[in-house]
């Protein structure tokens, strides 16, 4: 908000200076105004062409030529192209000086000048923006014939204008003094376009501060301005295209209808005309004509065009005052000085046409009052830019203070919603994790049931036998009924039986002992440094015999010097289970068996792969290799702990990972990340 702010203070300061310039510019017409030159309107004579047949010659014949009235003007090129001749005697007023005779037509389009000494032509020079600027006898951005001169002759002028508003004064400069009024010419267009150019790219450059429809508009108004300028005071056609004369038609129509259409949508965004239905549809309206009319101006000659475009653009800029005056009075403040700006645009439209009509004076400043009043009207407006951004500052800045406290009721209630939230699923994850543990429990429960209900059911039905045997012994021997035979049956029954008791007894003791195994804590013993390769020697070592009964080749590799500080009983518990799953589960219809172990170091734990060739793992094995109780051979005596300890081996015990890949008859993968220091890794956990 404070650079906004100061953003607007700055451009307030620069439209103050700009300001400045551009009163200074009304300086310049006055002081042109009095610059020493002969007013040649009384003596000039003028003779209508309107079939365009005559030329010097036959003018020179011609009997009806008359004076201009007034300011000197005839404007009739909506009729359509036509010719005026004028005529001067300049013999009394030129002597042996340099002499200049400048025109005031700037939309001149074929221009010929003819001077005669004696009756004789002499010489011939052009001007006008029909003719490329070599053709002209002084290259000047204004049209300037260069008068000859000879003692004692009679010196006369015909000036040819064709398809053209002639407007007058002639006037007669020596030449010295028209450089003086030429210098000040130029300073004051000079001015006037940097003035344009400088607001311009001001606002350009406050575009990225404040954003904006109408900010890009009034910068597009700027340079619509700008653009007039340079077509109306001859500076584009002079430096722009001089060679290509048939432009400055185009560039007329083009420049005069733009501007009007940009100012409509400058208006439209600045005073927010959208919000007044009727405004809206009326400069839409109005839009949609003058958009037309620069359409046609591919198509149609430019004499047809010329009046209804002026005309269109001042209703245009009339509509625009007026709109922002019916704002005004409603009060919007914005649109006060907007309107005043208008003001000043169309009291200099005025004047224009008062001077067209003769019923003003000509004057310079009268001239280029519509170029001034341009210039004062863009100021203005930048004022009330500045004025319109604090505006927007300050519906933002407020906004964003509502919007501020909205969202931070937004954030208190989400809190809120959010912590009771967090707590139904910490009681959902508490009852999760509960029933989980009732669920696991309830299955190892049942599974150390299952798996040891079969032996005692078949030791306690052995030892029933054997006992009911033996009371069947006892009674023959109390009876003195036993026979040889009797014993001997006994003898061979009891052996059997015990036989079985003794099987199905030791079953349930290495279920035990295997149950045991799933608690790791009895096993954290005490921590030391283990050399993973010894230690992996030592678990294979244990399973020597095994691995020679059933040809199975074992191979480490990698980085074997590796030192580890952990657990050495659980470590090698953890890989005599994985080559003891091997051995009894992998290789079944298996020829060549492999067992490759492969050693790597990293910064913070080692990582072991353990694979074999065997069989893998079915779809069914996959989703249950860690759980319980799970085998696929319970038939073989197997019931199914082996994969889940080493699973609580790997991750309870050492404090490390495992995962596994298989595909089925493409062996199983193990790969297991153990911490380097135990100690560090229970330090992190907690």
């Amino acid at each position: 908000m404070i650079k906004s702010r100061g953003m607007c203070n700055s451009l307030a300061y620069f439209y103050r200076y700009i300001f400045l310039i551009v009163i200074s510019l009304a300086v310049f017409p006055v002081n042109a105004s009095v610059t020493p030159s002969i007013n040649l309107n009384p003596l000039t004579k003028y003779l209508l062409d309107k079939d365009n047949k005559l030329d010097i010659y036959d003018v020179k014949r011609d009997q009806d030529w008359k004076f201009f009235k007034g300011n000197g003007l005839y404007n009739k090129t909506y009729e359509g192209p036509q010719t005026v001749w004028l005529y001067l005697d300049l013999s009394q007023l030129v002597d042996d000086s340099n002499y200049i005779i400048s025109t005031g037509w700037d939309d001149a389009d074929f221009i010929t000048a003819y001077f005669l000494l004696d009756g004789k032509i002499v010489d011939k020079q052009y001007g006008g923006d029909g003719f490329p600027i070599s053709h002209r006898a002084i290259k000047h951005v204004d049209t300037l014939f260069a008068a000859p001169f000879r003692k004692g002759a009679k010196l006369e002028m015909y000036i040819s204008i064709k398809d053209a508003v002639v407007f007058l004064p002639l006037k007669l400069w020596k030449a010295d003094d028209f450089n003086d009024y030429g210098d000040i010419k130029i300073s004051f267009i000079s001015l006037l376009v940097g003035a344009a150019i400088a607001i311009a790219l001001y606002n350009i450059c406050v575009l990225a501060y404040f954003p904006s429809r109408v900010g890009l508009f009034y910068c597009f108004y700027v340079i619509a301005f700008l653009a007039i300028v340079t077509h109306s005071s001859g500076y584009g056609f002079y430096y722009l295209w001089p060679n290509d004369p048939g432009y400055n038609n185009l560039a007329r129509h083009l420049t005069f209808g733009l501007f009007p259409v940009v100012a409509l949508l400058f208006s439209y965004t600045f005073l927010e005309v959208q919000n007044h239905k009727f405004i809206k549809y009326w400069f839409l309206g109005l839009m949609v004509i003058m958009i037309v009319l620069l359409l046609s101006a591919i198509q149609l000659p430019h004499y047809m065009l010329q009046r209804p475009v002026l005309m269109a653009a001042q209703l245009i800029f009339l509509n625009i005052m007026l709109a922002a005056l019916y704002l005004a009075i409603k009060g919007e403040k914005t649109a006060i000085l907007f309107t005043v700006g208008w003001c000043f645009y169309l009291v200099s439209s005025v004047l224009i046409f008062l001077l067209l009509f003769d019923l003003i004076v000509f004057n310079n400043l009268i001239v280029y009052s519509n170029l001034i009043g341009g210039a004062v009207q863009m100021i203005l407006h930048s004022i009330s830019l500045v004025d319109k951004y604090k505006q927007h500052s300050s519906k933002y800045r407020q906004a964003m203070l509502q919007y501020s406290s909205d969202l931070e009721e937004e954030v208190s209630t989400r809190t809120r919603d959010l912590k009771q939230t967090i707590g139904e699923l910490h009681n959902t994850r508490d009852k999760l994790v509960q029933a989980e543990k009732m669920a696991s429990l309830g299955r190892l429960v049942t599974g150390v049931a299952h798996e040891v209900n079969t032996p005692l059911g078949i030791g306690m039905t052995s030892t029933s036998l054997l006992k009911e045997d033996l009371q069947k012994l006892s009674t023959a021997f109390k009876d003195n009924t036993l026979q040889k035979s009797d014993l001997e049956n006994y003898m061979a029954t009891s052996n059997e039986t015990l036989n079985m008791a003794h099987d199905n007894l030791s079953r349930v003791s290495k279920l035990v002992a295997d149950f045991k195994e799933v608690s790791v804590d009895e096993f954290k013993t005490h921590i030391n440094d283990i050399v993973i390769l010894e230690s992996l020697e030592n678990a294979i070592s244990s399973y020597k015999k095994a691995l020679e009964n059933n040809v199975i080749n074992v191979s480490i590799e990698g980085d074997t010097d590796i030192t580890i500080r952990s657990f050495p009983k659980l470590f090698t518990r953890l890989f005599g289970r994985l080559i003891e799953n091997s051995i009894d589960h992998a290789f079944d219809n298996t020829h060549e068996k492999e067992i490759n172990i492969s050693i790597t170091r990293s910064e913070h734990d080692v990582e072991i792969i353990y694979s074999d060739n065997g069989n893998g793992l079915s779809e069914e094995e996959d989703r249950n290799i860690f759980e319980p109780f799970f085998t696929s051979q319970r038939f073989s005596g197997h019931v199914g702990l082996g994969a889940f300890i080493i699973f609580n081996t790997a991750t309870h015990g050492l404090g490390g990972d495992i995962q596994y890949q298989s595909k089925k008859g493409k062996g199983l993968t193990y790969t297991i990340h153990i911490p380097l220091d135990v100690d560090d890794n229970e330090q992190l956990s907690q």
